[in-house]
C-alpha cells in the first residue's frame, strides 16, 4: 500500500508541479492584495482631520450617476470613495467637497493581471474556462499530494530517534539527503495550513465542490443568483445622511460601509457594514432599510445556515483573510514554502 501510494504521489507532482508553483508563487504575491492597494491607491489622497464634513446628499450630487457605488471608511483621513463602474472610481474630499482624483489603475491592473495568472494561466476570453478547468484540477492533485505525503511521511518506529530526523533540519547534509530532509521538514510544519488553503480553492473551481460544502453539513445548496436588474438610469439621495447615520449606527465599531445609490426615492437600500479587515466574514452583515429608514433586514454571521459558514470560511481560510493579518502571512509563508517543497522533493529524486 505505501508503495502505491508513493507512485501515485510522485505521479501527481510530476504531471501538476509546475502550475502548483505557479499557483503558490502568486498566491504569495496576492496575500496582502488589500493592504498593498490600500497603500497605493488611497496613500497619496489622504485629507486633513479635525474639519467639519459636507453632508453625503450634497458631497455626491456633482457626481452620482445610476448604478454608482458609495465607500465610507471610519478612518477620518481617508477621501469617500465613489465607485462609477466602466468609468472608474473618484476619491472625493468629504470637507470640501472637491474631486481629489481618480483611483489609480496600475495597482489594480496588476493584481488582476496575477490574479489571472493564480486561476487562470494568464488566459483571456474563452480560454479561460478550460484554463481554470487545469488549475482547478491541479490543486487538486496539491490536495492529494498533501494527504498521501502526510501518510508516506509517517516514521515506521515512533520514538525521536526516528521523529526528529522527519521534523527538523539536520545539519551536515548533502545533495538529495539534504533536500529529502528540508522537504520532509517543511511539509511537516506546513502540512495543516497548506492543506487547509488548497482545500479553500476547491470550492472556487467546481460548483459541485461548492455544493459539497453546504451538503457535508445537511444543508441545501443556493440556487443561483437571478441576474442584478438594470438601474432605471436616475438616482435618488433624499434622506441618504439619515440612511448613513442609521447603518452607521448598526455596528458602533464599523470600519467600512458600502451601499449603492438607490434609483428612487422609494428603493431600499443596503448596506454592506464590515467591521474587520475587509476578509473576515465573521465581522460582516448587510443592513436593509425601508424608504421611510426603518430597517427591512439585517443579516450578520449568526444569521447565515451551517453550509453557508463553512462556505464562507473555506473561501477566506484559502487567502488566510478569515483570520487577519496574521491569517494573511501564514497563508504567504506556507504558499511560497510549498512551490521550495516540491523543488527540494525534485531535487531529492
Amino acid at each position: 500500500m505505501r508503495k502505491i501510494l508513493f507512485w501515485l504521489h510522485l505521479s501527481a507532482g510530476v504531471t501538476a508541479g509546475l502550475i502548483v508553483v505557479l499557483m503558490s508563487a502568486t498566491g504569495v504575491l496576492l496575500a496582502y492584495e488589500k493592504q498593498i492597494g490600500a497603500w497605493l491607491e488611497r496613500g497619496s489622497f489622504r485629507v486633513e482631520e479635525g474639519r467639519p464634513t459636507l453632508p453625503l446628499e450634497d458631497l455626491l450630487r456633482p457626481f452620482a450617476k445610476p448604478a454608482a457605488t458609495v465607500v465610507l471608511r471610519r478612518d477620518a483621513r481617508e477621501p469617500v470613495e465613489l465607485n462609477l463602474g466602466r468609468d472608474g472610481s473618484l476619491y472625493l474630499d468629504p470637507h470640501s467637497g472637491r474631486e481629489l482624483g481618480k483611483v489609480p489603475s496600475g495597482p489594480r491592473q496588476a493584481f488582476q493581471k496575477i490574479t489571472a495568472w493564480h486561476r487562470y494561466l494568464g488566459r483571456e476570453g474563452p480560454g479561460r474556462a478550460t484554463a481554470k478547468l487545469i488549475t482547478g484540477i491541479c490543486n487538486l492533485a496539491f490536495l492529494f499530494m498533501i494527504v498521501s505525503g502526510a501518510y508516506l511521511w509517517l516514521p515506521r518506529k515512533w520514538s525521536w530517534q526516528h521523529l526528529r530526523p522527519v521534523i527538523w533540519f539536520r545539519a551536515g547534509l548533502a545533495g538529495k539527503a539534504r533536500d529529502f530532509n528540508w522537504h520532509n521538514t517543511l511539509g511537516f510544519w506546513c502540512l495543516l495550513p497548506l492543506a487547509v488553503i488548497v482545500a479553500g480553492a476547491a470550492p472556487i473551481s467546481f460548483s459541485w465542490a461548492n455544493d459539497l460544502a453546504y451538503r457535508v453539513t445537511g444543508t441545501e445548496p443556493p440556487k443561483p443568483a437571478p441576474p442584478p436588474s438594470k438601474p432605471a438610469g436616475t438616482v435618488s439621495l433624499t434622506g441618504l445622511d439619515a440612511f448613513v447615520a442609521k447603518a452607521k449606527a448598526q455596528r458602533d465599531e464599523w470600519r467600512t460601509i458600502a451601499f449603492r445609490l438607490p434609483d428612487t426615492a422609494d428603493s431600499p437600500v443596503t448596506f454592506s457594514i464590515d467591521w474587520g479587515t475587509g476578509g473576515e466574514p465573521q465581522k460582516r452583515g448587510n443592513l436593509t432599510l425601508s424608504t421611510n429608514g426603518a430597517p427591512l433586514r439585517w443579516e450578520s454571521w449568526e444569521d447565515n445556515n451551517t453550509g453557508r459558514k463553512l462556505r464562507l470560511w473555506l473561501r477566506f481560510l484559502h487567502t488566510g483573510e478569515a483570520l487577519g493579518p496574521v491569517g494573511q502571512g501564514i497563508a504567504a509563508i506556507v504558499s511560497g514554502s510549498s512551490g521550495f517543497i516540491w523543488r527540494k522533493w525534485a531535487d531529492s529524486l
